[in-house]
């Protein structure tokens, strides 16, 4: 059946997941990627597999890795192999410990042709954060940077645009989905976000509620003033290190 495709979906909790599905089928979404989830995918899909006949869209369910899962060349091609057997049809990288294991994923997922994407490899490393290579990665064969990552920091045009050719040519897909960088680390805080075009566009009601979750999101902080302090204290790793 004809249908669109969710390339960057995040699952949310049990109580809430036949819901989403259903407002997804009903909008026409056909497919949906798992780059998140709130839900154990794992627990998910054993509930699917044990139904018949129950209609849904089709989940890609992924196998996300986070900057405490270090793996070894071995490690990381037993964990290939097991994914195969659970059903996981790709590794999503939400966050990095080392570059090594980013090395170890890379090899990995190709010998066993299993699709590597995700966040841009970035680790932090004594306080600041350091950036895998954009060269490195483009030829690594990850298959698809989230949010453009790294994007942000090339410094000339003819970076730009070796980039662009090396991205085109092995086929790596970008999805500029900024929302994320902007909720999560406020770099647009604290009325930048505002004049983005998309923000522009949306009906009162949403930016209204935005504003209001937005402010319900400092106060879990414990207030501006803490937020504040937090963004000074973590300034370090939010600064390109080659």
């Amino acid at each position: 059946m004809p249908g669109s495709v969710d390339m960057h979906m995040h699952l949310p909790d049990k109580d809430r997941v036949e819901e989403f599905l259903k407002y997804n089928q009903a909008a026409g979404v056909t497919h949906l990627r798992v780059m998140n989830s709130v839900i154990d995918q794992n627990e998910l899909k054993r509930i699917f597999d044990s139904e018949d006949g129950v209609l849904r869209p089709s989940i890609h369910f992924s196998h996300l890795i986070r900057k405490n899962n270090l793996y070894t060349v071995g490690q990381a091609d037993s964990l290939m192999k097991g994914m195969k057997e659970t059903g996981e049809g790709f590794v999503k990288l939400l966050s990095l410990g080392n570059e090594e294991t980013f090395e170890n994923l890379s090899e990995a997922t190709k010998l066993n042709d299993v699709i590597f994407c995700g966040h841009f490899p970035v680790y932090q490393k004594f306080g600041l954060g350091y950036m895998v290579d954009m060269d490195k990665v483009l030829h690594s064969g990850f298959r698809s940077v989230e949010h453009l990552g790294d994007y942000f920091w090339l410094q000339s045009d003819n970076q730009i645009e070796k980039s662009k050719q090396i991205t085109k040519l092995n086929e790596v897909y970008n999805y500029p989905t900024l929302d994320w960088d902007v909720k999560t680390f406020n770099l647009l805080y604290p009325n930048g976000y505002k004049e983005r075009f998309t923000y522009m566009l949306l009906p009162e009601e949403i930016t209204k509620k935005r504003e209001a979750d937005y402010e319900s999101y400092i106060d879990e902080l414990g207030g501006l003033e803490v937020m504040k302090a937090s963004m000074e204290k973590n300034q370090g790793a939010f600064e390109a290190k080659k």
